[in-house]
């Protein structure tokens, strides 16, 4: 019944060749697949977790690679959400995925001390008062990091790894 909350932050590169991301770690000696994580790894552990629910917040160049789904783009989010279908959606098991970009570069500062995604996503918990879930987030990311950097956030449940059209829920702490 977990809920798993990942959030990388981080490098990341695309492997033409192997047509597959991959994060660096922070003392990576180069910028080569050798050196990193593919999402092919992450994906298998997402897959392999017990947790009921798992969200990947990922904010790094190539992380929209890890899905390689349609995008969310197009889904509506509810700004109410009942009991019943919170309830519903939490006996579900999901698989989300809600990067920075898509298989792009994205800017890592906004001249602060955050990337444009993380200034949002801080500002967007902090804020909350209610619940939230993931498409929640994800609408409100998407037009904020569009409307300020050159990169398109994207959405997407993480292919094979047994999503179940659960929902990855946020409550305040009020």
């Amino acid at each position: 019944e977990d809920n798993l909350l990942i959030y990388y932050a981080g490098h990341g590169i695309f492997d033409r060749e192997e047509d597959e991301g991959y994060w660096l770690a922070i003392d990576a000696a180069d910028d080569t697949s050798v050196e990193g994580i593919g999402n092919a790894w992450i994906t298998k552990q997402v897959k392999a977790t017990k947790a009921r629910h798992v969200l990947l917040l990922i904010d790094s160049c190539f992380a929209g690679s890890i899905t390689k789904t349609r995008s969310a783009y197009s889904l509506v989010p509810r700004k109410n959400l009942d009991a019943k279908l919170i309830n519903r959606l939490s006996l579900k098991k999901s698989r989300i995925a809600i990067t920075s970009g898509g298989n792009e570069p994205v800017v890592d500062s906004d001249g602060g001390d955050h990337s444009w995604f993380a200034k949002k996503l801080l500002e967007i918990l902090n804020e909350n008062n209610n619940v939230i879930y993931s498409l929640n987030i994800y609408d409100e990311l998407q037009k904020y990091v569009i409307n300020n950097a050159d990169q398109t956030p994207a959405m997407a449940i993480i292919k094979g790894t047994g999503h179940n059209d659960g929902e990855f829920f946020f409550y305040s702490k009020s």
